[in-house]
């Protein structure tokens, strides 16, 4: 498969959709008016777009096509490595041929397992099912009021009606995230801030590599409901990664509808002092913004090589007492960062700002 052009985020918008660096199979179709089946040349064998495993993988999903007759709907498939090694894949069907075979496929596979030269996925032998396979176990609970989601590694509660879209999230046992909500904001004769309220929640997928939950409502505030909106929470057997697909449809008047902004907004609990509290603005490539609330480093007294260490690596600093006294005894004074605010006003560049309490 061809690598896709790059793509601004103004091209991704206006264009509807955009392929990344994913996990494909090198395949080649006949698209015509009279074309009778494509030809796939090796179809099993997988690769990744840039060429290499990107540096963050945290669950990969990709689709692979069939020749008309090759498969039927019953057969399983799976996953092999280099050396003949099975591995934990998920398979859906995506589309059939008029025949009922399968046309294209679905896959997923968790964190744990990253595709490289010389893997494949394999169909079976008709009425043979895939081997198990160890790993972490993906797990969906449904409730009355809520759907929660527990990957092995975090565990994500999901109401099904009302303006909370994520209830919560924890981490062994700890809480990360919570109150998590869809927020807009319309100017004209004044600011007005609208909250989308869920009315609709399914579960598309559940399991065992790959969960998917569907999210339908609309933003909401002093009684006008408008700007549907459409949210797919992704999660990972094993991951702990929240991966979000969020689109909606703009319904209001374009002469007096402005908006100002959509966004996702979370309340995040803080335990830690403002000195080992850290804020990070992840970028392209490798590209990172990185402060502590409270920063130690750069001042007129030093507080010591590990602490300076410490905040630059956004690790916890060492123990207060180990502190130079000239910055332990006044550590009050030094200002901490109450607000820290990323605004993207183009699609090429954007702006933080920052301010104390």
């Amino acid at each position: 498969m061809p690598k896709l052009p790059e793509l601004n985020r103004r091209q991704f918008v206006t264009g509807g959709a955009a392929l990344g660096a994913v996990a494909a199979g090198t395949a080649t179709a006949a698209v015509a008016a009279n074309a009778t089946a494509p030809t796939v040349t090796d179809p099993q064998a997988l690769r990744w777009l840039d060429g290499a495993t990107p540096p963050l993988h945290a669950g990969t999903t990709w689709g692979l096509p069939w020749a008309r007759g090759q498969v039927q709907r019953t057969q399983a498939f799976v996953l092999r490595d280099a050396q003949g090694s099975t591995h934990a894949l998920q398979t859906w069907p995506l589309a059939y041929w008029p025949d009922g075979s399968l046309k294209w496929t679905g896959h997923a596979v968790p964190p744990a397992v990253a595709p490289g030269a010389g893997w494949q996925v394999q169909p079976l032998a008709a009425g043979q099912s895939a081997p198990a396979t160890a790993g972490p176990v993906l797990k969906v609970e449904e409730g009355a009021d809520s759907v929660t989601v527990d990957t092995g590694l975090i565990r994500v509660v999901l109401p099904r009606r009302g303006a909370v879209l994520i209830a919560s999230v924890t981490r062994g046992g700890v809480e990360i995230l919570r109150q998590g909500r869809l927020v807009a904001t319309t100017e004209g004769q004044g600011t007005t801030p609208f909250e989308g309220h869920v009315e609709n929640l399914s579960i598309e997928q559940r399991g065992p590599q790959r969960a998917t939950v569907r999210l339908q409502g609309r933003h909401r505030a002093a009684g006008r409901d408008w700007l549907p909106f459409d949210l797919r929470v992704y999660l990972y057997a094993g991951g702990d990664a929240l991966r979000l697909m969020h689109s909606w449809v703009f319904d209001g008047d374009p002469q007096r509808d402005f908006i100002r902004g959509l966004g996702l907004r979370f309340d995040v609990p803080l335990r830690d002092a403002p000195h080992d509290r850290h804020v990070r603005f992840a970028g392209v490539g490798n590209g990172l913004w990185a402060e502590c609330v409270r920063g130690l480093t750069g001042l007129r007294r030093d507080p010591g090589a590990a602490v300076r260490a410490a905040q630059l690596a956004g690790t916890a600093c060492p123990p207060m007492d180990s502190w130079h006294p000239s910055v332990r005894n006044y550590l009050e004074r030094i200002p901490a960062w109450g607000d820290v605010t990323l605004t993207q006003g183009g699609p090429d560049s954007f702006q933080i700002k920052k301010r104390t309490k």
